[in-house]
């Protein structure tokens, strides 16, 4: 009998509606203390949107594609932790960093994410169960360090009674507010361990759009062929824009604006800016934007995908895992036959309207053991009536939770 370990590496999800604001942070005197978690936390941020830059690129075939890199890069780490040998330098080679300060990164980075405050709610969850009905053992180490990391709860289970499914079901529900439900069918006999990683996100526009502006208007898709699209509009006084010989874009900031929502339309083609778009540049544009007069006209869409991550992450560098000969999961568990990679998938969804953003994604991962200023009355135009890139961003951190492609608006759900 085969043995599957089902791991749901990413559940991620962001509201638009009733923000509620995170508890402050305590004050700290120690700033010998404060400093490393600070280094550690602004290296994951790095790492973060280096991992995210290229896992679009790799995803990106064409038409509309919706990511969350952060959920998958926060539940990949943890996954590193039971990964030894070649498989494990593939994993930091992908992720960026040794395991040791993946997992002293992540955890700063999370930290600094729950202490999100100012009308927006922000957090993380993690929780492990495995499967105690058959002949797999989890290895105590791995449970422990993503305990101590990733506040990772484990819990021993039956998988053969639906209580389980019910519980991680529950889990996923209560951790996104009830946006992801039942994500979870059903455990075979044969699975030995089910990683779950939430991210929720709950906030509004800092200056929401008036829908009476909200009129059709045309949008000209990759293929040429001009649709017709509810576009909203609004005139700022002062909005963050930057512009380049290669792209220009604006930041929209929510109600905190420590997040933001960034559009970028490439001059040329979204497939050929992206190869060219490294995490420098990227930090660049971000940094490089400056209050403009500006008059905005957005679509209003809803992108989504479900996709198989198995081939972007091996073109990322991610192979021996996919391998069940040469996969090396030993640090995570004992089974009869090698422990490696089926499947990896990730479902997303990305939300764009007058009130704000709604997002949510999912990634599973199945792992089988077996062999510049404007005259303030005439603003600049910014139209995004082709194809363009967005990003739901960290400012403080600058790293992208979401990241996506919109080809054709007609398209989306």
């Amino acid at each position: 009998m085969k043995k599957i370990i089902t791991i749901l590496l990413g559940v991620a999800a962001l509201l638009l509606s009733g923000c509620a604001p995170a508890s402050s942070a305590g004050t700290v005197d120690l700033m010998a203390d404060i400093r490393p978690r600070q280094i550690a936390a602004e290296q994951a941020a790095a790492d973060t949107t280096a991992f995210a830059l290229k896992l679009l690129e790799t995803v990106y075939d064409g038409g509309n594609t919706v990511v969350s890199p952060l959920s998958a890069y926060i539940a990949l780490s943890m996954v590193a932790n039971g990964a030894a040998g070649g498989t494990q330098k593939e994993f930091e080679s992908v992720l960026g960093a040794p395991a040791e300060e993946l997992n002293a990164g992540c955890k700063a980075f999370v930290e600094a994410l729950n202490k999100s405050s100012d009308g927006l709610t922000l957090k993380t969850a993690n929780g492990i169960w495995y499967n105690t009905a058959g002949d797999f053992k989890a290895d105590q180490g791995f449970l422990q360090t993503n305990a101590d990391y990733y506040s990772a709860a484990a819990v021993a289970s039956d998988f053969s009674r639906q209580e389980t499914v019910d519980d991680i079901n529950n889990y996923i529900s209560d951790n996104t507010n009830g946006l992801i439900q039942n994500m979870v069918d059903q455990l075979e006999p044969n699975d030995v361990m089910v990683l779950v990683n939430t991210l929720y996100f709950n906030g509004k526009w800092a200056s929401p759009f008036d829908p009476v502006f909200t009129q059709s208007e045309a949008f000209v898709p990759a293929d040429g062929k001009n649709v017709r699209i509810p576009t909203m509009c609004q005139i700022y006084d002062e909005a963050r824009c930057f512009e380049t010989e290669d792209a220009r874009g604006i930041l929209l900031p929510y109600v905190s604006d420590r997040f933001a929502y960034v559009a970028l339309l490439p001059s040329g083609g979204v497939a050929d800016y992206l190869a060219a778009l490294t995490p420098e540049s990227f930090k660049g544009l971000i940094a490089s934007a400056a209050d403009r007069r500006v008059e905005l006209h957005i679509p209003k869409y809803t992108a989504s995908i479900s996709k198989a991550l198995n081939e972007p992450l091996r073109q990322m560098g991610l192979q021996s895992a996919f391998d069940p000969l040469k996969a090396d999961f030993s640090a995570l568990g004992t089974a009869k036959n090698n422990i490696f990679i089926d499947n990896v998938l990730q479902n997303a969804v990305f939300k764009l309207d007058e009130q704000g953003t709604e997002a949510a994604a999912a990634t599973k991962v199945e792992l089988r053991s077996g062999s510049a200023p404007a005259e303030k009355d005439k603003p600049v135009v910014l139209r995004l009536d082709r194809p363009f890139i967005y990003a739901l961003m960290d400012m403080q951190t600058g790293a992208p939770l979401f990241l996506g492609v919109l080809d054709n608006p007609e398209l989306s759900d």
